[in-house]
């Protein structure tokens, strides 16, 4: 529930503070007082409306799954947006997007506009007819392994359609990885060559000066004797020196063989090979890159010949699929038959109360999806939804929330749900409020007395700003919307008879 809302810099609203209660809480107040402007900026908080104040913020609490968002969980969650010139929300002081804002709280707030259809869409009642369905024996095991199967069925048609789609050009791709595979195999690279020959290059380019630094650095040995004749007379060992000597001849006579060997190779043929090799490098990042794409490409054309086969397969697999999907769906209608019947006697327990005709469920067949092969409408009479009155059709919605099953923990936001109705018919709604308040906070815009006088807390929009009205002030609001502006003995005495009846 919702336990207290603040908001800052809303058109002529300076500033709202709403301490707020569990149960039904109606908000009332002339024509154009901001009701639903204040309604508003309460669902744009919750992601599902226009932010316009420059401050707004709800205090909750709620079972909500935030770690999943990043945000860590606390008592109380508090929800904000700020508005300068763009909006910025925060969840428990973490920023945080409208959209996932939306996606958090979509199923903990909901609102019920006037021109809002969803409640009685077809998924809904589908959803309602497998929440009874539950309890019969069987059912939610037989729907697990549908949805396993559809789930296997749709990755199983995903694949048939992007082989489907690949066949049409197969030709063109089979010969373009075949020419892709022949530039490289042509070329015959191995990993670590490119790098091997430039070394070779690298050496090539400076044996010239090696083999003069080579001839210059030899005359060192001309003096050999001569240092050992010094050192000797010195008596002085001569052993590092002779090791030194050694060492030094042996260098000079090993790259001097090595740049033998080099000179006798084919130097033509080596710097054809790099430039071979350079193509492979720009056209693929590195050598080991185009080694990777030629495997790739051998993988593609394997599956592109191998594509008839595969595709057969495929569609053999999807019928099996499927043929099992319709016997495990027909199942599922058989169960959902079963159900439907209570689902319609506990929408039809508020229907009468509501001043409705009978409401009736009426099933058809639709395509194969996750749900399996069932789609219902609910019909008021014999008239379909569409058919009906907005008058009709809130209270149908009214009736078809009161009627389900699964427990809730969140709000319920209604704008003049009562709007049009008659005097008995907004007392009908009014009592299918009160017992839906048991189990979800309602939070309710009327312009009538008998939804007024049937709630638990009442708060008055008037003059730029709202504020709670005790019991008195309750008797003159709603002997106000009895008598118009001009409040008279009789309406008061009338307001106080409605109050304290449905207050006892």
């Amino acid at each position: 529930m919702i336990e207290r809302i603040y908001i800052k810099s809303l058109l002529n609203f300076e500033k709202i503070e709403l301490d707020l209660k569990e149960g039904l809480t109606v908000f009332t107040g002339p024509s154009g007082a901001g009701k639903s402007v204040l309604f508003g900026q309460i669902l744009a908080l919750f992601g599902k409306g226009e932010p316009i104040a420059g401050v707004c913020e709800a205090q909750t609490r709620s079972d909500l799954p935030l770690e999943k968002y990043g945000i860590e969980s606390e008592e109380v969650t508090v929800i904000r947006f700020l508005k300068r010139e763009n909006t910025r929300y925060f969840v428990n002081s973490q920023a945080i997007s409208k959209k996932r804002v939306k996606e958090l709280f979509d199923s903990y707030l909901i609102y019920l506009g006037q021109r809002e259809r969803e409640t009685l869409s077809s998924e809904n009642i589908l959803k309602e007819i497998d929440l009874e369905a539950s309890s019969l024996e069987g059912f939610d095991r037989l729907k697990s392994d549908y949805q396993k199967a559809y789930e296997e069925f749709s990755e199983t048609r995903k694949r048939l359609k992007e082989l489907s789609e690949k066949e049409k050009r197969v030709t063109e791709l089979i010969e373009f990885a075949k020419y892709e595979i022949h530039k490289i195999e042509s070329v015959s690279p191995r990993r670590g060559e490119y790098e091997e020959l430039m070394e070779i290059k690298r050496r090539l380019s400076k044996a010239e000066k090696i083999k003069e630094a080579i001839d210059r650095a030899t005359a060192i040995f001309e003096y050999e004797d001569a240092v050992y004749t010094a050192l000797d007379r010195c008596e002085r060992k001569s052993d590092v020196f002779f090791e030194g000597m050694n060492e030094i001849r042996a260098i000079f006579e090993e790259t001097l063989m090595e740049l033998r060997e080099l000179e006798n190779s084919e130097i033509e043929e080596i710097l054809d090979r790099i430039e071979k090799l350079s193509e492979l490098k720009r056209r693929y990042g590195s050598v080991e890159e185009a080694l990777e794409y030629l495997e790739r490409k051998k993988a593609e054309l394997r599956e592109l010949e191998n594509m008839e086969f595969e595709k057969e397969s495929l569609r053999k697999r999807a019928e099996e699929v499927e043929t099992r999907l319709r016997e495990m769906a027909a199942k599922l209608s058989d169960y959902r038959a079963r159900a439907v019947k209570k689902v319609k006697n506990r929408i039809n327990l508020y229907t009468k109360e509501l001043r409705l005709s009978e409401a009736d469920i009426l099933w058809s067949s639709k395509e194969l999806d996750r749900e399996g092969i069932d789609r219902f409408e609910i019909v008021l009479g014999s008239a379909k939804t569409d058919q009906i009155s907005s008058g009709e059709f809130n209270r149908l919605r009214l009736a078809f929330m009161a009627a389900q099953k699964e427990e809730r923990a969140g709000v319920l936001v209604l704008d003049e749900i009562d709007a049009n109705l008659s005097g008995e018919e907004s007392m009908g709604v009014a009592k299918v409020l009160k017992k839906i308040s048991k189990r979800i906070q309602v939070l309710a815009i009327s312009h009538q007395p008998q939804l007024s006088s049937t709630a638990e807390h009442h708060f008055l929009v008037r003059d730029n700003e709202v504020v709670p009205l005790d019991y008195k002030e309750r008797i003159k609001e709603i002997a106000r919307m009895i008598s118009g502006e001009k409040v008279t003995q009789k309406a008061l005495n009338f307001a106080k008879e409605m109050l304290k009846k449905e207050q006892s």
